[in-house]
């Protein structure tokens, strides 16, 4: 069943930084036995492992934490979730209902970083690592790939439906992928969707209680970028998080890294990109609790009726192919009632 409501989703990706040199280094010094091999290159996959285990646990506990403070404040929040691991990177989803929520996600997420590079990374062969965090709305432009009914008892067909229900795929998906080169222990990049939420978030709480001891987090932005096969090649504008690790005496002066951006600029910002990018437009989160990024554009919910309308159609040819050309009707139109809602 493909669900062909409106979601917004944030992704959050984190990996170590350099981890193929740092495994092929142990790994070549291990297999040579003229060097001074020493117990723990034998061991350098537990190294991932309590990463793993280290950076879920406080991403995980930072970012329930938020919830519960928030409670208070009426922020509809819902949980994270793991949604996949590749090598050594961890991909987090969340499903967003309220733009207030953007805020406090990023926070825990930004914690969490600097907690692992710093308390937690010492005596642990120096390795960092570096977070991206991507936004993603749904069904038109990405869409979730979902499974047909089926009633195998295959265990193999079986475990690939539960894969496909969490799968995505999409142009969002792509560029947030691609974004990732661009991360750093220092510079946990945003897409232009976040850096836009974000920015919103922050202006419906500040002045709040719940942002009296919070400051806007450090935003910067490096300029326009080209991701390979994404958005026809056309530049992108790429904002990070400036996390501050490690940042020598004047260097940001040097480099010219001491302006940061404002919420209010940013919005103005992105507003003019969404206007002007014939490939964006406004990003919304449908029925947005707070009532701030609510508001869906005709054209896109035009779009979303025809997709419907297209798997009401296609779902018709099967059921002939199949041989039962009575398909009752109004249990088609019963299947999918729910996803025009």
């Amino acid at each position: 069943m493909i669900d062909t409501a409106w979601h917004y989703r944030l992704f959050f990706s984190v990996d170590i930084e350099n981890s193929t040199s740092f495994k092929y280094s142990k790994i070549f010094k291990a297999k040579d036995d003229s060097r001074d091999v020493k117990s723990a290159d034998w061991q350098w996959g537990a190294v991932f492992r309590d990463f793993f285990d280290s950076f879920i646990d406080a991403f995980f506990t930072k970012n329930r934490k938020n919830i519960q403070d928030q409670k208070p404040n009426g922020i509809d929040f819902h949980e994270l979730e793991i949604w996949k691991f590749l090598g050594d990177e961890i991909i987090f989803v969340v499903d967003i209902t309220d733009v207030r929520a953007v805020l406090w996600h990023v926070y825990a997420f930004k914690n969490a970083i600097k907690f692992y590079n710093g308390i937690e990374n010492k005596g642990k062969d120096n390795l960092r690592c570096k977070g991206t965090i991507w936004g993603a709305g749904f069904p038109i432009n990405n869409f979730p790939l979902g499974s047909k009914d089926t009633t195998s008892e295959d265990d193999f067909i079986q475990k690939k439906n539960e894969i496909l229900k969490r799968e995505y795929v999409g142009a969002n998906i792509d560029a947030g992928f691609r974004l990732t080169k661009f991360s750093s222990p220092r510079n946990m990049v945003v897409s232009i969707e976040v850096a836009y939420f974000l920015s919103m978030s922050w202006n419906s709480q500040k002045g709040n209680d719940a942002t009296e001891d919070k400051c806007f987090p450090k935003m910067k932005y490096s300029g326009m970028k080209i991701l390979k096969g994404i958005f026809f090649n056309n530049p992108y504008p790429v904002f990070f998080v400036d996390l501050q690790y490690q940042v020598p005496p004047f260097e940001d002066h040097w480099l010219g890294l001491e302006r940061e951006c404002q919420p209010d600029e940013i919005i103005d910002f992105c507003k003019h990109y969404f206007d002007k990018a014939t490939f964006f437009s406004t990003p919304f989160i449908a029925d947005d609790k707070s009532g701030v990024c609510g508001t869906v554009p005709q054209e896109l919910e035009d779009r979303r009726q025809k997709l419907i309308e297209g798997l009401k159609q296609d779902y018709d040819f099967k059921a002939t192919c199949d041989g039962t050309e009575n398909v009752d009707s109004s249990g088609i139109d019963e299947r999918f009632a729910s996803l025009e809602n």
